[in-house]
């Protein structure tokens, strides 16, 4: 059984991750609209293809080729 001071502190930090998805979704806000979700979309995708670029280059390395 918990005592009071741990659900204090469970309290806390149930609000402490709650504030930090809000923080997310406001910043997020911005990039639903217009050319910031085009380059948010833009940019995945760079991000996307530079991770299999390493991931190829790595099969590579691992090869020897």
């Amino acid at each position: 059984m918990l005592g009071p001071w741990e659900y204090r502190e469970l309290v806390r930090l149930h609000q402490k991750a709650l504030l930090e998805e809000a923080e997310r979704e406001r910043l997020l806000r911005p990039l639903r609209r217009g050319w910031r979700r085009r380059l948010a979309r833009l940019l995945l995708k760079l991000s996307a293809w530079l991770a299999l670029e390493e991931a190829w280059r790595g099969k590579e390395a691992a090869h020897g080729g």
